[in-house]
């Protein structure tokens, strides 16, 4: 099947967004919004089109970097660690303010 071993950056990329659509889940039983337009439109439509909708936006450029990668694999591995490092920013960031944290 694969030929290649997946780089570390990606398995973590998927733990992230993994963490995230758990802790947003979770957050939004507490009574908490969605606060991303798109993904607020897809909570509305059901729980499945808001998973799926989480599940493309990390699949959807993990696979096109894969198709790079034989060409490029420098690149793509820096790629996928910009893509961690803005991920878990992100996640820091609106975790904190979810606990009153001031930036």
């Amino acid at each position: 099947m694969f030929r290649r071993p997946i780089p570390f950056p990606a398995v973590a990329l998927l733990v992230v967004a993994m963490t995230d659509l758990v802790l947003t889940v979770l957050l939004l039983g507490a009574g908490y919004e969605e606060g991303n337009p798109l993904f607020r439109a897809l909570l509305h439509r059901g729980p499945a089109w808001f998973i799926g909708g989480k599940a493309a936006m990390v699949a959807g450029p993990i696979l096109i970097l894969e198709a790079v990668r034989p060409k490029a694999p420098k690149s793509v591995l820096r790629a996928y660690w910009l893509c961690l490092a803005i991920y878990v920013g992100l996640l820091g960031a609106h975790l904190a303010a979810v606990a009153g944290v001031r930036l």
